[in-house]
């Protein structure tokens, strides 16, 4: 049986942010076409078998309000979809803690826009909806039957959050590999802009390989964490941001990940580093830049691979991070909206200034 080859990359976020309605990511998009990602990483993601993204936005035109910046804000446009299969992906996971932003007739509308155009959706329940637990999802290459399964453990909003036990989803990972299946798991997880994982992250990670999933990809911090490889299976924390209109330096790089797999084993991988660029556009790292990458990645893999002693005290200072990571970015929002406030229509002002209060309200 010929290896399998797959890669994967991190958040697909297709919409214009709240404070970037008319400059962010969809409007890049609609600017640049199917140009928008860098044709060489086009051509390395279409080498791979498969190719698996989180798609964290709804691709909808389902109750769209144009004059809302509530409306706009992290909505796609249905042709996203078209643009990501022309991108090279052909499976995502939609179970995360923004698919139900707009309500759950865009988040079906979504569904149905990926699988028409020829794109395996994970992190949905058995009708395509987001109503029960999410179903198991499966692709046949060269005889093989890689059983993908998407799910989320950010119990938000607007999250479709997994409620079941993980040892049950364990048990049916071991019944796939049993039965001769290469499991992947996409998991939506852990705290943003922290470079490592969270102690539940680690030791969920650890279930999963233990019950036989042979990768693990991560997402949600919107910064690449470090990679685990033990016995032929790997967990990769998180893979960054692939596409978003994010304005953080921490966010500003992430990965793809490409490896091969033999007899439910993965026998090599690699991490190749890609960039932001002005227009939020995903391109190859080069030169200085590359080998900068290069090492960081080192360094973030090196803080997964020691065995905790002591989990109550990594916790403690981990949390202490995300607060002070969370802080330093509310300031940076705000100091960003002043400095770029000329960019957006004036008919969005009073939504963006509203937002504070209304999600404080729970109306946003």
């Amino acid at each position: 049986m010929a290896k399998l080859t797959v890669a994967c990359v991190g958040d697909v976020m297709c919409g214009d942010q709240f404070n970037q309605i008319g400059w962010g990511t969809a409007s890049k998009i609609e600017q640049y076409g199917k140009d928008f990602v860098d044709p060489r990483i086009v051509a390395i993601l279409k080498s791979h078998d498969i190719v698996l993204a989180n798609v964290e936005c709804v691709l909808s035109d389902c109750e769209r309000d144009i004059k809302q910046a509530r409306s706009l804000h992290m909505r796609g446009r249905p042709e996203s979809a078209v643009r990501i299969k022309e991108w090279g992906i052909n499976a995502v996971n939609l179970a995360n803690n923004h698919i139900l932003e707009h309500g759950s007739l865009p988040a079906e509308d979504t569904v149905n826009n990926l699988k028409k155009n020829g794109i395996i959706v994970t992190g949905i329940d058995d009708n395509g909806k987001f109503n029960n637990s999410p179903s198991w999802t499966e692709m046949i290459i060269n005889g093989q039957t890689i059983a993908i399964y998407g799910f989320c453990l950010r119990d938000e909003k607007y999250a479709y959050y997994y409620r079941e036990d993980i040892l049950s989803l364990c048990r049916q990972i071991q019944q796939r590999r049993k039965s001769g299946d290469i499991v992947i798991i996409s998991v939506h997880w852990g705290d943003e802009l922290i470079d490592r994982p969270s102690l539940q992250q680690r030791n969920v990670a650890d279930q999963l390989l233990d019950a036989g999933a042979t990768l693990v990809a991560g997402h949600h911090p919107h910064v690449v964490q470090g990679l685990r490889k033990r016995e032929g299976c790997l967990v990769a924390y998180s893979l960054g941001n692939f596409i978003f209109d994010s304005w953080c330096n921490h966010t500003s790089w992430s990965i793809v990940l490409s490896l091969q797999i033999d007899n439910q084993k993965i026998i090599n991988y690699r991490t190749i580093p890609i960039v932001r660029s002005r227009d939020y556009r995903p391109v190859l790292a080069e030169d200085e830049i590359y080998e900068k990458l290069v090492r960081e990645i080192d360094r973030r893999n090196q803080l997964v691979q020691d065995v905790l002693v002591d989990g109550s005290s990594y916790q403690r200072v981990y949390d202490s991070e995300v607060r002070r990571l969370n802080c330093q970015d509310r300031i940076q929002l705000w100091l960003r909206i002043a400095m770029f406030f000329w960019k957006v229509s004036p008919r969005y002002w009073r939504g963006i200034f509203a937002r504070p209060i209304l999600r404080r309200l729970g109306k946003w």
